[in-house]
């Protein structure tokens, strides 16, 4: 490991030995401790003792979770300092020391807008990808899974009233008697229905269908057509709870450096992802925090209730306007196919939301910008130029890094902290 007392600095670092000395001394205690713990032989504990170490163990790590996050954020706010030029060249190996006058090191260049973002983003992602071409290669592993997850037998609840909707649409819950869990009914009627809103219905089932794949979205729990009966049943997951945009009111915005908004960025941009590479059916309506819906405490987020239209033909292309073209005095713009536009579109989106949680979107008179130099630059990049990044390459971008292992259970906590204070305006 690095030495700050042999890095080659003029001067030295200040304190340098004692924190040498206190990484040493960390990683021995540590790896200590681990050779005394498992020393032990599980198999020969009671019940009591397993159940005592085990929480002992949890406490352990949550202590070192607290300080691994400290000296994170540390690490964040050297790293925005720094720029992200003096960043790659120190994860690389190259020196930091240069050539270049003192005078000109006082005064740096700003980083150019690419470095933090068209230059991080994974190659592979800039691959096309269709919502079509996925529907038939994934067809076999869609139909096993809602064969998987189809219901048969649902009951009716008691005291939980039906939702009528447009035409005769009802909307209900029901129980599964096979697995002891309540579910959302769709019943749509089979004739008295007008042309429109039957397409709308029968949309938003398929598409749901087609993104069972996604965890993202309500699981597709089978439909029911009974002979003889005057409507069909479609059986979806049911889901509780408020919209995001509800909770952003009730609670208040999020940090930036927050682990709950560094959890939901990557889910929501990864749900519009699916939306765009999984679904074959347009949107009537653009994608907001009102739709958006957070389960499992926190640690899931799902779009619900969006106003589906018509599914669109592969491979189609929406010409320009023609007044559009004629004023523009440099070359035209590629023409882009729908699946194209869809998904520039709800990258759109989602850069909308996230800013949403982060706050208003008006700054306050004489503020610099709250926003980090990475979401300035994905915002930059997403809102301009002629060939702006898909969903898929934006999400690779290390921003959107997932958390892993038990970061995911902190994420869980952050939330019920998060739910439990009253946002004052």
């Amino acid at each position: 490991m690095t030495s700050l007392q042999t890095t080659p600095r003029e001067p030295p670092f200040p304190r340098a030995a004692e924190i040498d000395e206190c990484v040493a001394d960390a990683s021995s205690r540590v790896k200590r401790l681990h050779g005394l713990l498992t020393q032990w032989q599980l198999a020969d504990m009671s019940q009591e003792q397993s159940s005592h170490l085990l929480a002992y163990v949890e406490e352990v790590l949550q202590h070192t979770r607290e300080s691994s996050s400290a000296l994170a954020a540390y690490d964040e706010t050297i790293q925005q300092s720094l720029g992200p030029e003096l960043c790659q060249a120190r994860t690389s190996g190259i020196p930091l020391c240069s050539t270049t006058p003192p005078c000109q090191e006082l005064a740096p260049s700003p980083p150019r807008p690419q470095n933090l973002f068209w230059d991080l983003l994974d190659p592979v992602a800039a691959a096309p990808y269709s919502a079509h071409a996925f529907q038939r290669q994934q067809l076999p592993e869609i139909e096993r899974r809602c064969a998987q997850l189809r219901v048969r037998a649902v009951a009716p609840v008691v005291g939980k009233p039906v939702e009528a909707l447009e035409h005769g649409v009802e909307r209900a819950i029901g129980h599964c008697t096979e697995r002891g869990f309540e579910i959302q009914l769709v019943r749509i009627p089979r004739h008295g229905v007008p042309w429109g809103a039957c397409c709308r219905h029968l949309a938003a089932m398929e598409a749901a269908r087609e993104l069972a794949l996604s965890r993202h979205f309500a699981t597709f729990l089978g439909v029911e057509r009974a002979p003889g009966a005057r409507c069909d049943e479609y059986r979806l997951e049911l889901l509780g709870g408020p919209s995001l945009a509800a909770v952003l009111r009730a609670h208040g915005p999020l940090p930036e450096a927050s682990m709950l908004f560094t959890h939901w960025r990557r889910e929501l941009l990864e749900a519009l992802l699916h939306l765009s590479s999984h679904c074959t059916f347009l949107l009537r309506r653009t994608v907001a925090l009102e739709h958006v819906r957070p389960v499992e405490q926190g640690g899931r987020l799902v779009l619900t209730d969006l106003e589906w239209g018509a599914e669109f033909p592969e491979g189609a292309v929406e010409p320009l306007p023609a007044a559009a073209a004629a004023a523009a005095a440099e070359p035209p713009r590629r023409p882009l196919g729908l699946q194209e536009q869809r998904d520039e579109l709800l990258l759109h989106d989602g850069v909308r939301m996230l800013l949403l949680l982060l706050g208003p979107p008006e700054q306050p008179a004489g503020e610099p910008p709250s926003l980090s130099p990475q979401l300035r630059a994905i915002c930059a990049a997403c809102a301009g130029g002629d060939t702006p990044p898909s969903l898929r390459q934006t999400l690779s971008h290390p921003y959107f890094t997932p958390l892993q292992g038990a970061q995911r259970h902190d994420v869980q906590l952050a939330f019920q902290h998060y739910i439990a204070q009253h946002y004052i305006a």
